[in-house]
């Protein structure tokens, strides 16, 4: 199930749609009874292309998400911390030999402070997806000696292929017992979905969002970047179609997660 949402995703996220729209109506255009609709493609593709080159829409979208979970204030014990699995490169790993993060990185730095600074809780890492027998769960244990923490001391979920299933996999594996304190780790525009599909798993748990893509506030109105611009939006409607697909799937009892719910 996962690699058939992520082959999907791939094929219908932003920039892709819009290379396809350009390059089917560029065909079109050559043939007499299609001619107009190439044109029409070639159109709409371009004016998109313009659009999220010059203001940040991607931005806009991205600014719910990481705004929906404040930082908590913690107080008090923390029986146990999860960070979720995304922030590692297994496959530039397993070619490079030493372990590669990528944009989410954040998400084991924020879980070695969180270790050092509640000794006595439980340390998870949850994560599967992999390359040549090389996980996520296998490059964390690599990066979280690198960084001082004893591999021995964390519990690492090398199954999980996508988020509902770090929630699914992670509950049966540690049974939490009601009024436990756990906290969970992962991006800031992710959290929505994350903590949706913990809550449906059986979890009472709490946001800690890490890894933000996003000035607090309201963005600048013109913000040309065809490449950066691209890529939030990219990030936000995965995020967007994630959320629409777990509650569709019911894997979320809330379409938009948030602390109140």
């Amino acid at each position: 199930m996962a690699s058939f949402s992520n082959t999907v995703w791939t094929l219908i996220q932003p920039g892709h749609l819009l290379l396809l729209m350009l390059v089917g109506g560029c065909v079109m255009t050559v043939c007499r009874g299609t001619r107009r609709i190439g044109l029409w493609c070639v159109g709409v593709a371009t004016a998109l292309l313009v659009l999220i080159a010059l203001f940040p829409v991607g931005t806009m979208l991205l600014l719910p998400l990481e705004d929906r979970f404040d930082q908590p204030v913690l107080s008090g014990d923390i029986d146990g911390i999860i960070v979720l699995g995304g922030g590692q490169a297994p496959a530039v790993t397993q070619s490079r030999g030493q372990a590669t993060l990528n944009d989410n990185a954040e998400r084991l730095i924020e879980a070695a402070r969180l270790f050092r600074l509640y000794p006595d809780a439980q340390r998870v890492f949850t994560g599967g997806n992999g390359s040549h027998g090389l996980t996520e769960a296998d490059v964390a244990r690599m990066t979280f000696e690198a960084l001082g923490i004893d591999p021995a001391t964390v519990l690492f979920e090398d199954s999980a292929g996508n988020t509902y299933d770090n929630a699914i996999l992670t509950f049966g594996l540690l049974e939490p017992e009601p009024g436990e304190a756990w906290l969970l780790i992962t991006s800031a525009y992710h959290m929505p979905r994350a903590l949706g599909a913990f809550r449906k798993a059986g979890w009472d748990i709490l946001a800690m969002p890490v890894d933000y893509q996003t000035v607090a506030g309201f963005p600048e109105p013109f913000s040309p970047g065809l490449a950066g611009n691209l890529r939030a939006l990219t990030l936000a409607l995965h995020e967007y179609v994630g959320l629409l697909a777990y509650k569709m799937m019911d894997r979320t009892d809330e379409l938009f997660p948030g602390p109140g719910n």
